[in-house]
């Protein structure tokens, strides 16, 4: 069986693939298209990266402590929502602030001599003390056995010169 298909290795002489399939040019320009735009990327992506390395070393210096959106201690304060970055830690000082407020003595207001006390001191004062009284609310009267309170009575104490 003949396995030539009738092609002559020989026939386009020292090249060893067919000119019709691919430019290799073209891959090459593009290539190197390719690699030249990257390098350009790469360089404008340094620069911008240094453009805000030294923006933030502007924000940082003493001279501009009265910046408005200043984060460290002692900068005045951004306007807008209180973030927590730290919710555990922050849960557990508001729980030891509590308690301690819950089983200590303390000024709630110095200047009408309002304390809080311990929790269980103020049990135990009420216990002691009692609670206030409910005032005492008058039933309104029967008209069947007081005559003061009939219709006739009520009209005789409203003055003349009143509408009822």
């Amino acid at each position: 069986m003949d396995t030539s298909h009738g092609h002559d290795p020989h026939a386009h002489g020292p090249v060893n693939h067919e000119t019709t399939d691919i430019h290799l040019d073209g891959v090459a320009k593009i290539t190197i298209g390719f690699a030249i735009f990257m390098a350009l990327v790469v360089a404008a992506m340094y620069a911008v990266f240094h453009l805000f390395a030294d923006a933030e070393a502007v924000a940082t210096r003493p001279a501009a402590r009265s910046a408005p959106n200043a984060m460290e201690e002692g900068y005045r304060m951004p306007a807008g929502p209180k973030l927590l970055t730290n919710e555990p830690m922050n849960l557990q000082q508001f729980r030891a602030d509590q308690a301690t407020r819950l089983h200590g003595y303390g000024w709630v207001d110095r200047a009408a001599n309002v304390v809080h006390l311990p929790i269980e001191r103020a049990i135990a004062l009420t216990v002691e003390r009692g609670l206030p009284a409910a005032p005492v609310v008058e039933a309104p009267a029967d008209p069947a056995t007081d005559p003061a309170a009939t219709p006739e009575a009520d009209a005789a104490a409203v003055p003349q010169n009143q509408n009822p």
